[in-house]
């Protein structure tokens, strides 16, 4: 059993204990429902050993470029934001943020020396496609999110290259590059101008408060919280707190949500140790777990992403165990290269 496994399992007795404190059947399914997805994905998925990462790779992609094609035949807009197959347009810009980090991390492999079996054009071509879907939501945290990915994306690659200055370099020219073709066409293609301006826009109108008022919720919750929460129902009648953590707390109190931050925090280093190696020859995805642990928490500061949502499921399945064979790869790797 890994670290991250441990935490998450004294998550699920924390909770099961707060349920049971507060006399809550709802929250004891949350709960159990919980438990069977973490048991149930990183046994299936882990089933694949070193090809895990590749089949949660096409997972993800097949299943939202079937929600991107149906939400064109949906068209539905919101405020006037691109919701899709949504009634949020958030909702929708959460999805695409889970497929464009799932693109640039198969966009790295290029920069990685792997073999390839989709075209760079195609990853390429497609990322920009779905980050102009998200300009499109208005969604600020999806964008935000996405831009995190691409910078982290490329100081991964600097850190796993870091004693060649030549490598460095290069990437700190794509980079740059990137940022001066984006800028360039924003003054050519009057749609992508159009989709920029409104999230602008949306920045603009709340920069009085960013928080979108969601601060005050925060700080109500933090200071009501108890060590085993209040249960679901906590929010009836009341404003939600657009808050992974802070949802949590308000369900299920400081004992459960500690070992949850503890569950994730272990799973952000795993996944950091895992991508910062320079190994070559390997066929994997190896920044990928990374990148998704990152969208999931910055994605969880101003969304409630818990049970069903695609991205609280993916982060079941990249749990201690999904590393296991990759690790053993990576060994076996630096072992031949010795």
């Amino acid at each position: 059993m890994y670290v991250s496994d441990l935490f998450f399992y004294l998550f699920i007795i924390c909770g099961l204990i707060s349920a049971l404190a507060n006399s809550d059947m709802e929250s004891l399914m949350n709960i159990v429902c919980m438990l069977t997805m973490y048991i149930g994905l990183s046994i299936i998925y882990n089933s694949f050993q070193t090809a895990t990462l590749h089949v949660l790779a096409i997972s993800i992609c097949l299943s939202h470029l079937i929600i991107l094609l149906l939400s064109f035949f949906m068209n539905r807009v919101v405020f006037n934001a691109f919701a899709g197959i949504y009634s949020n347009p958030n909702m929708m810009g959460l999805a695409m943020t889970l497929l464009a980090v799932v693109l640039l991390g198969g966009t790295i492999q290029y920069f990685q020396g792997v073999t390839k079996k989709v075209p760079v054009v195609v990853l390429v071509s497609l990322f920009i496609f779905v980050f102009y879907i998200i300009l499109l939501t208005q969604s600020r945290t999806a964008a935000i999110t996405v831009i995190t990915a691409v910078i982290m994306s490329m100081v991964l690659l600097a850190i796993q290259n870091a004693s060649s200055i030549r490598k460095v370099g290069a990437l700190v020219t794509v980079l740059f590059v990137l940022s001066m073709a984006f800028i360039f066409s924003l003054s050519k293609i009057p749609l992508l101008n159009e989709a920029v301006q409104k999230i602008v826009g949306k920045f603009q109108r709340k920069s009085a408060d960013l928080s979108d008022g969601r601060m005050a919720i925060w700080q109500n919750i933090i200071k009501d919280s108890t060590l085993f929460g209040h249960g679901e129902n906590y929010h009836v009648g009341q404003l939600d707190a657009h808050n992974t953590f802070i949802a949590l707390l308000a369900e299920y109190g400081w004992l459960a949500v500690t070992f949850f931050l503890l569950f994730v925090a272990a799973l952000v280093w795993n996944a950091f140790s895992f991508a910062k190696k320079q190994v070559k020859y390997t066929n994997m995805l190896q920044l990928l777990p990374f990148l998704i642990l990152i969208t999931y928490i910055l994605l969880s500061m101003t969304e409630i992403i818990i049970y069903t949502t695609p991205i609280m499921i993916v982060l079941f399945v990249l749990s201690g165990n999904s590393f296991t064979h990759h690790k053993l790869s990576l060994n076996s790797s630096n072992m031949n290269k010795t």
